[in-house]
């Protein structure tokens, strides 16, 4: 309820334009390791298999740490809550002509294309029929969209229904 809370009030703060980004060094890497550690103590109950292809020869970018850590956990529990079975996740990152590009990939149910243009709109979720049988309220993507905006970045999708979805973000360095 807390994380729900915090978003819902991340989300709010973004509508004013009153977000405030803390600039600092962060090492993407050593965030996306915490991340994890994190995710795997809540969520000790289901197993999950990660992966990881760190490429980036500079993992060092200036960002918000607590926000650059938010837009991790968000697109790693999306890939755990769409997995049917036992969550596959595959994350990477490379340098690219002045940014640090993350990747974040799951085997999970994937998104139709129709739908693709819509998750990073606030309130969407995805669903199946008339059947929301995934807990959440549509904000996740819609914050991570904005707030790698704001740090002058980029995030793409790519999902193929029952193969998985590849979420691509790209920040400054």
């Amino acid at each position: 309820m807390q994380k729900l809370v915090e978003k819902v009030l991340n989300i709010a703060t973004l509508e004013r334009g009153l977000i405030t980004i803390e600039r600092e060094e962060i090492d993407i890497h050593s965030i996306i390791f915490k991340s994890m550690e994190s995710f795997r103590f809540e969520f000790c109950h289901k197993t999950v298999e990660v992966s990881y292809h760190f490429d980036a020869t500079n993992p060092v970018i200036l960002a918000d740490k607590v926000h650059i850590r938010n837009i991790i956990n968000n697109l790693v529990d999306n890939a755990v809550k769409y997995s049917d079975e036992i969550p596959k996740i595959e994350i990477k990152t490379s340098n690219l002509e002045g940014f640090i590009q993350i990747e974040i990939s799951d085997k999970g149910k994937g998104i139709p294309k129709e739908l693709q243009k819509k998750v990073f709109d606030k309130f969407f979720r995805g669903h199946s029929g008339n059947v929301h049988n995934v807990k959440g309220f549509g904000l996740g993507l819609y914050y991570a969209k904005t707030t790698v905006e704001l740090h002058g970045g980029k995030i793409e999708l790519d999902s193929l229904p029952n193969q998985g979805t590849r979420v691509i973000i790209l920040l400054p360095q």
